[in-house]
């Protein structure tokens, strides 16, 4: 049968017309295979999902000296926790891209979302600074893929003419998040402590991971037109 399909030029042409081809007599864009309202909800739970970063930006920052206290540290190590997030989030935004490309936008983002959940409980019970700046700078290397890999998801789905109010409308939290993150961040500290702050972005990619899972589908061309494809033959055989 693989012999047969790949000497088969009906088969070809098929295949390599699916994101386009409806039936013999209509055509469609691969960004019209689902609605506006479906495109506009997956937005905004993108958007409601990469409000991780900023907000895991500076919701510790009033907590700071409480931090310093509690692990017995200097506040140039407790500084240091804030520029290797910074740092390490830069260099791994390079990574996620290219590995949504690899493998697919929602398998890349639910494992960043998990790691990333993993790496802020063990911030959580730090009990000792060097565990807090390891961690701290995988949390922001694991975090980056959710505006990397959402600005992608944005491509995906819309054509150029409506990319800009999208991207912007995704790009929203980004701005919003470190007016709001160290607000909040300064009630949890003096009600709970330096701690409370992590467990809020635990919570946070908790949610975050389950919108996803349920609200987000694969968006990549390839992968969508690849499982059309594979459709499509079945169906001619």
């Amino acid at each position: 049968m693989n012999d047969s399909l790949a000497l088969n030029p009906t088969v070809l042409s098929k295949t390599s017309e699916i994101s386009m081809v409806i039936d013999d007599n209509s055509f469609i864009s691969i960004y019209d295979i689902r609605t506006n309202r479906r495109r506009l909800l997956i937005l905004i739970m993108l958007a409601f999902s990469g409000l991780i970063l900023p907000f895991c930006d500076t919701v510790y920052l009033p907590a700071l000296a409480q931090l310093e206290h509690d692990l017995k540290t200097s506040t140039t190590l407790v500084d240091y926790t804030i520029s290797s997030y910074l740092i390490t989030a830069g260099v791994c935004s390079l990574l996620w891209d290219p590995l949504s490309d690899r493998f697919g936008r929602k398998i890349i983002l639910l494992i960043s979302f998990a790691v990333f959940t993993a790496f802020t409980i063990v911030c959580a019970l730090s009990r000792t600074i060097v565990v807090l700046l390891i961690f701290r700078s995988l949390q922001g290397g694991a975090i980056s893929a959710s505006l990397v890999v959402g600005q992608s998801i944005v491509v995906d789905m819309y054509p150029s003419e409506k990319l800009g109010l999208a991207m912007g409308l995704f790009l929203v939290p980004l701005l919003v998040g470190p007016i709001l993150s160290p607000f909040i961040g300064g009630i949890l500290a003096n009600s709970f402590g330096w701690r409370s702050t992590f467990a809020a972005l635990i919570i946070m990619a908790v949610i975050s991971t389950i919108i996803i899972l349920i609200f987000v589908p694969e968006t990549h061309h390839y992968f969508i037109t690849h499982r059309s494809s594979r459709s499509l033959v079945q169906d001619w055989w």
